[in-house]
Formats: structure tokens, C-alpha cells, sequence
């Protein structure tokens, strides 16, 4: 059995202490008549952020009381704690002087108080809590109310991480300058009033192959209407020092790497170009809204949140950022990555509804094992009438022996990638020798025939991709797909989970619940065991909006993203969330409602597997 252990976590998602009934009064007043409460919060996704050693950042950026803090909190109480397990740790900082052991600060005072943080490696936890109340007349309050205490963790790794940029005060150095201060224009330019900020989608990490060309337009979009409302992109990019080499930017042929701004025009065609293998660039983007002011500048500017993504140089190309993908890829991937280009292109317009495609997620098999891919991988009950046609791709990992192969009558079509719903039906995949890795995506195609053997009005399902690792176990997710007769060893065992998945239930039926009296237990899963996991798929097709603001997990992985947008009610299902997103579960996410249904469906997956 797996586990998510909080040990591994970056950060642990929990209400503020009080949130569930914020009323009630306090101190030595007595009184049972409701109490004005003031409520404190950070701004940071997540509630963490990475620093570089001895960084100093402002406690008030840090943490927010609101626009009328200074009428309603009488005092602002602060506590560090550091992390035993790490090396030293943050400081707080008055004036000049160390004020660490204080906890009480007056609202003049909170707002110089800086946090110094600790020697790399080093973790802090810093906790705030804004109280309200009236002088006693004796140097202390009466009728008290706190705010719930919000808590967040400080990391040394020796990245800044954007969502604390605006708290900044150390000056970067010149590698990342340009790249921190988009994203500290972009909490200084949110807007006032009734000014609204532009939203700003992305693919999230996305991984490619050296020297690849992609369109940053196709990697963050500012909507549909972003021709009429921005004024200028804000592109930056930052290389992690560790990895050799780095990514640049191209416009119309030219190294523009050291650009920031870039009118709507120059971004439509602004290229991203992968650094060399085993590179990794952060790239942060901002789209900025005004009116020209007539001297080739804007005036009422206001800026999306900035919004930062991971470019991973790892020799594989995850298919969230097909659709950026200018680069041509070789003959062993180029059906499957046009798969996922097309069902970019592809995703409806005005009232056309996409076609649903679910699936078991990866899964493992034997050697030559046979299963239906119409097992594997399915359009809902109604996709007899609504599904025209179903795109199949294969991408074997060349790190590998061999690879996977598919079927449909005994018949060798690994080549092909269109087939009807009658052939899907048939087609079978098959399983590579032992330790070969072979991805899968598939396509949903909903459309009218238009007379001459092809589709008129084409609305492509999002592409979803899962992995079939030959590990020599067969994982009970793909059991239902499998053709192969198992031996005696397991045949009982299969035959329990293939009969399970056969009784699911018709109409108005509904299925026992079933749980597991044994506590979760095994190995923490590291990000690469995670995105692994058996249950876990990728999809291409809906975007994940800075907006939402979901914390990451595993700021790493595929389909992640940062952002400076503050975090709301979403970051309670943050680990639910991030599980899903994590592992691809809409690397590029849905809606709130759909990405929390997946992430809990990937999540009772690993705890159940």
C-alpha cells in the first residue's frame, strides 16, 4: 500500500486555527455582543516559498491584515520556528536589530519588520496573527479578537520563488533581476478600484528535447478577447544555475533573451528555445493592460498576475505543450505529438461541446500481454452516437527494449493513428518485452461526414496520454482490458477485479462502498515514482488558470505552474488538487469541481494501490 507521507510535502495545507466560526470576542471585556474580527493572510500559493541564503523580505508583503489593517489591528503578533533537521535558520529583523525573540509588534512597526533567511538548506516557519482590541490605558488591550494564525514555510534553496517577489527586499543579482521584477511589477500593478486584472492560462512544465522551438503564445494565453485588452506581454526568462546551458528567446530569428517587453504582435511570434539536454528554465510571463499615454508609454496600468512555468530539457516532449511545438519531430513521435496537436486545434468554438474521454490511467503489464484499448481508455455511454472517429498514438521510450504494438484482427496497425468506433472496439494493444515503456494517447473525434469519406465541423475530446510499463506484475487497473489468459498464479486474483469493474451498476444502481480497516503505510513516493504511479494519465486540452491559484505540490512536475495570484478557497483541496496535477491529471486542469474529482480519484488510486 502507498502513501502520501506530510514528510515529503513542501508545505502542509491546513484551515487557520478559528476559520470554521471566526466570531466571538475576547480579552477582559466580557461581553457576549459580536465582535469586529480582523482577518489576516498570506498571499503566497501554498503557503511556501524558496529564497536564496541570507535573502531579506518584508514580513508585511508576507502577510496581508487587508485595505483597512491600519483602523482595525492594534498589534501584530510574530513567531519563528526553525526546522531541527536543517541548518540554522531565519531571523527577524527591526531597524537594523534582531528582534527574533519578540512576538509583539506594533502596526507601524510590522510594516519595516523584515525576515532574514537562514543558510542554504535551511527551512523556517513563520506564523502571524493580527489582533484587534482597545487600549486599557495600562500598555495593553481589552475586548481582544485575533485572526485565525496563518503559517507559512520559508525554504533556502537558493531559487527565489516568484509568489514572495513582491516581499523582496536583497537586491538579485543580474541572472535573475529582469525575471524577479516583472513578477514584483506585477503585485505592485494589480489594480485599484474597479480596474480588473486580465487572466493569464498556461500549459504549466512542460518537457522537451534540446535545441526544441516553441511558441510562448501557445505556452500562456490572455483569452479570447486578449487582442482588445493588453497592451504589452511581460516575458522573462531564468536559467537554474545547477543544469548547463539554458533556454532563449527568438523573435523573427533574432536572440531577444534579454527583452522583457514585447508588444501583442512580437508575442504572437516570440519562440522559446529549449536549452541542452538535462537544462531547466523557469519562464515567467505578465500580461499588461493600459492606455497609451502618447510618449510611447501606458498610463492606468494593470498587470495579470505573473505566472511562472518550468522548461525541462529531459529528451522526452510532454504533450501539454504540443501545440507550442514548432520544432519537427522525428518519424518515431510525430503521429503521436500531431495526435495531441490536433485536439489543440480541434477543441470547438461558439457552442460546440468537446466529446469526454476517460481512463484507467498507467498501468502495468507482462510481456506481450493483449488488452482493449476501448478498456483502457472510454468516451461515456453515449459515445456510440457521438464519437465519429477515435485517434490512437504510440511513443515507445527509447531507453527501453522494444515497445508496445497494436492490433485490430491480427493485424499489425501500430502505424496507423484513425479508426472508426467499430475498429476501437477491436483494436487491442500489446505489451513490449520486459521493461519496455510505451505511451499511449488517444483522441475522442466527434463530427459530421461530409460526403467524400472525412469530417465537417471536427471537435476533438482533449488528448489523453497514459504509460504501460512491462514490470512483469499486471497492475488491477487495466484489468478489465486484459485479453491474455492468466496463469493459475493470479487468475482468481484478476478474475475479482475484472468482474468488479463488469458489475458496475446500470441506471439508478449504486455500488457498495468498500474501505480498508489497515492504516496507509509503505514508502513516501518521490515526484518520478509519483507521476509513475499506476492510475495516473496526462491530458492536453484544458487550461489551468493563474486565477485558480492551486498551490503546487511538486512545483516540478509536468503541468505545474506558479503564480503571484493570492490564494483562495481551492488551496483547501490543495493536496487533492495537486495529486492530480501532479501526476498530469489534467496537466493542463479543468474547472475547480473537475480537477478536485480527479485529484481524489488519483489519490484514493495511490492510497489503494
Amino acid at each position: 500500500m502507498t502513501t502520501i507521507s506530510p514528510a515529503s510535502l513542501p508545505f502542509l495545507v491546513g484551515l487557520p486555527v478559528g476559520a470554521a466560526g471566526a466570531g466571538g470576542t475576547g480579552g477582559s471585556g466580557g461581553s457576549s455582543a459580536p465582535q469586529d474580527v480582523v482577518d489576516v493572510r498570506t498571499p503566497l500559493p501554498g503557503g511556501t516559498f524558496t529564497v536564496a541564503a541570507g535573502d531579506s523580505l518584508s514580513v508585511r508583503e508576507l502577510f496581508d491584515a487587508g485595505p483597512d489593517a491600519w483602523d482595525k489591528v492594534a498589534l501584530y503578533r510574530v513567531g519563528l520556528r526553525d526546522d531541527p533537521s536543517t541548518p540554522g535558520g531565519g531571523r527577524l529583523l527591526l531597524r537594523g536589530e534582531d528582534v527574533t525573540g519578540r512576538t509583539d509588534f506594533t502596526p507601524a512597526e510590522f510594516n519595516e519588520l523584515q525576515f532574514i533567511a537562514g543558510p542554504d538548506g535551511a527551512k523556517t516557519d513563520l506564523v502571524v496573527v493580527a489582533r484587534s482590541g482597545t487600549p486599557d490605558g495600562k500598555g495593553g488591550l481589552r475586548s481582544i479578537v485575533d485572526s485565525p494564525a496563518v503559517q507559512i514555510t520559508a525554504s533556502t534553496t537558493g531559487t527565489r520563488s516568484i509568489n514572495a517577489a513582491a516581499a523582496l527586499r536583497s537586491l538579485p543579482g543580474e541572472d535573475e533581476a529582469a525575471f524577479l521584477r516583472i513578477a514584483q511589477d506585477a503585485a505592485l500593478f494589480s489594480g485599484v478600484g474597479t480596474q480588473a486584472r486580465l487572466a493569464l492560462t498556461t500549459v504549466g512544465n512542460f518537457t522537451a528535447e534540446a535545441d526544441d522551438s516553441l511558441s510562448v503564445r501557445e505556452l500562456f494565453d490572455a483569452g479570447p478577447d486578449a487582442w482588445d485588452k493588453v497592451a504589452l506581454y511581460r516575458v522573462g526568462l531564468r536559467d537554474d544555475p545547477s543544469t548547463p546551458g539554458g533556454g532563449r528567446l527568438l523573435l523573427r530569428g533574432e536572440d531577444v533573451t534579454g527583452r522583457t517587453d514585447f508588444t501583442p504582435a512580437e508575442f504572437n511570434e516570440l519562440q522559446f528555445i529549449a536549452g541542452p539536454d538535462g537544462a531547466k528554465t523557469d519562464l515567467v510571463v505578465v500580461a499588461r493592460s493600459g492606455t497609451p499615454d502618447g510618449k510611447g508609454g501606458l498610463r492606468s496600468i494593470v498587470d495579470s498576475p505573473a505566472v511562472q512555468i518550468t522548461a525541462s530539457t529531459t529528451g522526452t516532449r510532454s504533450i501539454n505543450a504540443a501545440a507550442a511545438l514548432r520544432s519537427l519531430p522525428g518519424e518515431d513521435e510525430a503521429a503521436f505529438l500531431r495526435i495531441a496537436q490536433d485536439a489543440a486545434l480541434f477543441s470547438g468554438v461558439g457552442t460546440q461541446t468537446r466529446p469526454g474521454l476517460t481512463t484507467v490511467g498507467n498501468f502495468t503489464a507482462e510481456a506481450d500481454d493483449s488488452l482493449s484499448v476501448r478498456e483502457l481508455f472510454d468516451a461515456g455511454a453515449g459515445a456510440w452516437d457521438k464519437v465519429a472517429l477515435y485517434r490512437v498514438g504510440l511513443r515507445d521510450d527509447p531507453s527501453t527494449p522494444g515497445g508496445g504494438r497494436l492490433l485490430l484482427r491480427g493485424e499489425d496497425v501500430t502505424g496507423r493513428t484513425d479508426f472508426t468506433p467499430a475498429e476501437f472496439n477491436e483494436l487491442q494493444f500489446i505489451a513490449g518485452p520486459d521493461g519496455a515503456k510505451t505511451d499511449l494517447v488517444v483522441v475522442a473525434r466527434s463530427g459530421t461526414p461530409d460526403g467524400k469519406g472525412g469530417l465537417r465541423s471536427i471537435v476533438d475530446s482533449p488528448a489523453v496520454q497514459i504509460t504501460a510499463s512491462t514490470t512483469g506484475t499486471r497492475s488491477i487497473n487495466a484489468a478489465a482490458a486484459l485479453r491474455s489468459l492468466p496463469g493459475e498464479d493470479e487468475a482468481a486474483f484478476l478474475r475479482i477485479a475484472q468482474d468488479a469493474a463488469l458489475f458496475s451498476g446500470l441506471g439508478s444502481q449504486t455500488r457498495p462502498a468498500l474501505t480498508t480497516a489497515i492504516p496507509a503505510g509503505g514508502p513516501d513516493l518521490p515526484l518520478a515514482s509519483l507521476a509513475a504511479a499506476a492510475g495516473m494519465f496526462q491530458a492536453l486540452g484544458l487550461a489551468a488558470t493563474a486565477t485558480q491559484a492551486p498551490a503546487q505540490l511538486y512545483a516540478d512536475a509536468p503541468g505545474a505552474f506558479r503564480t503571484t495570484a493570492p490564494a483562495d478557497a481551492g488551496s483547501r483541496t490543495a493536496l487533492a488538487l495537486l495529486l492530480a496535477n501532479q501526476v498530469g491529471g489534467y496537466a493542463m486542469a479543468g474547472d475547480t469541481r473537475q480537477r478536485s474529482l480527479l485529484a481524489i480519484l488519483a489519490y484514493q488510486r495511490l492510497a489503494q494501490g
